[in-house]
């Protein structure tokens, strides 16, 4: 089965949907990034499951129960926002999302940590 989402829901905390009904494309590299530096995904099993593609590190997450299709729609939305509005980026969960040729690249890490 596809975690695919043709259009994902406005998140519950959206007081104000600006998408335009835009959604990015969303790499497994964003997402693993995303559940890594929100917290998610521990540090410790982060580096222990470094060598691991993205791909299989989704299975991984499922296996943990961490909402892979969750984290997909709320990066698709945000993309998405970033797309209607031009722009390359938008910090979301305190961290940055990426966003190259419609489509969600990766998650930088918050502010002062993991650099």
């Amino acid at each position: 089965m596809s975690d695919a989402v043709a259009i994902s829901p406005v998140p519950v905390d959206v007081i104000r949907d600006r998408s335009g009904g835009y959604r990015a494309h969303v790499t497994t590299h964003a997402i693993r990034r995303y559940a890594e530096r929100t917290g998610l995904w521990g540090c410790d099993l982060a580096e222990t499951y470094d060598d691991v593609s993205d791909k299989e590190i989704l299975a991984v997450f499922r296996s943990c129960e961490i909402p892979v299709r969750a984290i997909r729609a709320r990066l698709a939305y945000f993309g998405g926002v970033v797309i209607r509005c031009g722009g390359i980026g938008a910090t979301v969960d305190g961290v940055g999302l990426v966003v190259v040729n419609g489509t969600v690249r990766t998650v930088l890490p918050r502010r002062g940590h993991d650099r």
